[in-house]
C-alpha cells in the first residue's frame, strides 16, 4: 500500500530501510524454562491475559502482569534483556483476597488491565477480571499496587457490591477490563468491563465512573440494543455476538477530547468472516456517538482469519475477536493502531495455533493496511505448535528494545516449553517508523489527555488530577527544536497552546516534573496557506 509522505520523510530523515510495518523483527520469549525464570513457580496456561505496567519497580525496565488459566496473576519484573527478574504471585488468600472457600477462585486473572495511577501514590494500579463466579455473575478487583509487586489494598465489585447495584445474574461480568481515562472528567480515573452472557449472548459493556478508593461512582453501558451500536450488531448472521470479549482503550481517536474504545465480538458472524471489532467513539460523557466495524472484509482489510476448512456459515471459530489491543502508532500517521486476535487459528502446517492481525486504522477508524503474524506471516519465527493458542492475550508494550519502535506482547497459554500447557508470552519487536516520542514516555494512559489530535488551532494538555508541583511543557519539531514552551502550574489541569502559525505537520508535546517525563505525537493540519 502506498505511503504517505510523511511517512516517506520520517524514513529518510532517521535513515531506517522499510520493512513491513507490523511484521517481526525479532522476539524474546518468555516461558518456564528461561533463563532466570523463578524455579520455585509452576505456571498452567501463562499468558491467558497481560497488561503492561510501566517501570512499577522504578529500575528502567518496563514490567508485565500475566495471568495464568489457574487463578494466578504475576507481577512480572523484567532484565533489559527481556528475561525474567522475579515473579510476584497474586491470587486467593493473598494480600487480604477471597480465599477458595468464599469464591470461586480459579476464574480470577482471566482479564487484566492497567487503570492509571488512580489513588495518587505515584504507582500504577489494576483492574482485574473474574467472570466465571456464582453461575454466571462476576466480579472485578480494583487493586492498588505497591512498587515491589505486592497489593496494598483492593476493591471487590461485584453483584451489589462495591457500590455496584445490580444483581449480574447472566452476565459473566469481567471477562474483559480496561482503563479508559477520565471519561467523565471529573479528574478520577474510570474502567470498563465486559461481559458476554448477557441478554442471552448479546453481551454488554459497562462504563464505570469510579471514585479514588476504587469504588463506584456511577455507571452507564452500551450493548448491541444501544444507539449507533445496533445497526453494527443487526449485521451479523447471529445475533449473539458475545459482545465484549475483548476492550481496548484507543486513546482520541477522532480529536473531540475523550478517549474511544474497542470493543471485540467473537462470534459476529458475516458472510465472509466470524469475529469482529468495533470502535465506539465516545463523546465528552462517555456516550457513544458513532461506531466503525474493524474485521475481515472491510475495505482495505481482506485478510481471513476463519478456520480454512470452512467454506460457507456458521463457520468453526478460530476464536477471531477474543482480545484486542491497542498497539500504538507503528507506521507513523498520527494514529493508533489495533492488534486483533484469532487464538484458534489453523494453516495448513499448524492446527489451532493462533494468529494475530496488527491493523492500521486513521483517525475515522478506517483500515489502511494490515500485516498478519503467525506460524507462517510476518517475519515470526517462533516454533507454535497444536493448541499454543498464539494470540490470546494482547498487549501494546511501548519500546522496551530501544529502538524507538513499538513492541507487542501476546501470550501463548497452550505452549508446552516447560510442561503441558505451560503456557508462554512473547515480545515481538516489530518493525515500523521510528517513533521519539517513545523514548521518555514513563506514565500510563489516560493520566494525560492532548487533544484535539490532530489539531488546527488550539491544542489542550489536560492531567488527570491537579498538578503538585509545575509541569513544564514543550512543543517540538519532529527534530527536537522547540517551538513554544510554558508551565502548568501547581494546582492547574488545563493549558492550551495557539498553533495558529504552525505549518502543517508531524510535532510532539513533551511534558517533565520531578517525576514525569512524557512525551506524544501531535499533528498539526494548520492552515493550508503554509
Amino acid at each position: 500500500m502506498k505511503k504517505t509522505f510523511l511517512q516517506f520523510l520520517l524514513l529518510s530523515i532517521t535513515c531506517i530501510s522499510y520493512a513491513q510495518y507490523g511484521s517481526v523483527n525479532n522476539y524474546t520469549k518468555i516461558h518456564m524454562l528461561q533463563s532466570g525464570f523463578p524455579t520455585n513457580i509452576s505456571t498452567t496456561n501463562l499468558g491467558r491475559c497481560a497488561t503492561s505496567i510501566g517501570d512499577l519497580n522504578n529500575d528502567g525496565v518496563k514490567d508485565l502482569a500475566i495471568g495464568e488459566g489457574h487463578g494466578v496473576l504475576y507481577i512480572t519484573f523484567l532484565k533489559s534483556d527481556g528475561t525474567v527478574l522475579n515473579m510476584v504471585n497474586i491470587e486467593a488468600d493473598t494480600y487480604g483476597l477471597p480465599s477458595h472457600a468464599t469464591y470461586d477462585m480459579e476464574n480470577f486473572a482471566r482479564a487484566v488491565d492497567t487503570i492509571g495511577d488512580l489513588n495518587s501514590d505515584g504507582v500504577i494500579d489494576l483492574v482485574v477480571g473474574m467472570p466465571h463466579i456464582t453461575g454466571t455473575k462476576g466480579h472485578v478487583f480494583v487493586l492498588f499496587m505497591n512498587s515491589n509487586g505486592s497489593v496494598s489494598s483492593f476493591v471487590q465489585i461485584g453483584p451489589n457490591m462495591g457500590g455496584l447495584n445490580e444483581g449480574l445474574t447472566g452476565t459473566h461480568f469481567g471477562m474483559s477490563v480496561a482503563g479508559i481515562g477520565d471519561i467523565n472528567n471529573d479528574g478520577i480515573l474510570d474502567i470498563a468491563v465486559g461481559g458476554t452472557s448477557d441478554n442471552g449472548g448479546k453481551g454488554r459493556v459497562w462504563f464505570i465512573m469510579l471514585n479514588a478508593s476504587g469504588t463506584v461512582k456511577g455507571t452507564h453501558f452500551m450493548s448491541p440494543n444501544s444507539n449507533h451500536v445496533d445497526d453494527y450488531a443487526d449485521l451479523s448472521l447471529n445475533e449473539n455476538i458475545r459482545f465484549g470479549s475483548g476492550l481496548a482503550f484507543m486513546g482520541d481517536m477522532d480529536g473531540n477530547g475523550t478517549g474511544d474504545l474497542a470493543v471485540t465480538s467473537y462470534n459476529y458472524t458475516t458472510e465472509s468472516s466470524k469475529g469482529s471489532c468495533m470502535i465506539a467513539f465516545l463523546n465528552p460523557f462517555g456516550i457513544v456517538s458513532s461506531v466503525k466495524a474493524v474485521h475481515p472484509g472491510v475495505p482495505n482489510y481482506n485478510d481471513t482469519l476463519i478456520n480454512p476448512n470452512d467454506t460457507i456459515p456458521p463457520y468453526t471459530s478460530s476464536l477471531y475477536g477474543i482480545s484486542a489491543a491497542n498497539l500504538g502508532d507503528i507506521n507513523g500517521d498520527g494514529f493508533s493502531d489495533l492488534v486483533i486476535s484469532a487464538p484458534r487459528y489453523s494453516t495448513s502446517d499448524c492446527s489451532t495455533c493462533g494468529a494475530v492481525d496488527i491493523v492500521m486504522l486513521d483517525s475515522l477508524a478506517n483500515v489502511v493496511e494490515y500485516q498478519q503474524i503467525s506460524d507462517t506471516l510476518g517475519n515470526f519465527s517462533g516454533n507454535l505448535e497444536y493448541m499454543d493458542e498464539f494470540g490470546r492475550a494482547l498487549t501494546g508494550l511501548g519500546d522496551v528494545n530501544g529502538d524507538l519502535m513499538t513492541d507487542l506482547l501476546v501470550g501463548a497459554p497452550g505452549d508446552d516449553e516447560g510442561g503441558n500447557y505451560a503456557g508462554a508470552v512473547y515480545i515481538l519487536h516489530l518493525n515500523g517508523v521510528w517513533d521519539p516520542s517513545l523514548k521518555s514516555n514513563e506514565i500510563g494512559p489516560g493520566e494525560v489527555r492532548i487533544y484535539p489530535n490532530p489539531v488546527h488551532e488550539i491544542l489542550n494538555i489536560r492531567l488527570s488530577a491537579p498538578a503538585k508541583t509545575s509541569v513544564h511543557w514543550e512543543l517540538l519539531c519532529i527534530n527536537g527544536t522547540c517551538l513554544r514552551k510554558g508551565f502548568i502550574e501547581s494546582g492547574a489541569i488545563l493549558e492550551t497552546i495557539n498553533t495558529r502559525d504552525l505549518i502543517q505537520g508531524l510535532y510532539m508535546i513533551r511534558l517533565t516534573d520531578k517525576k514525569i517525563s512524557y512525551t506524544r505525537k501531535v499533528i498539526i493540519s494548520g492552515n493550508p496557506k503554509f
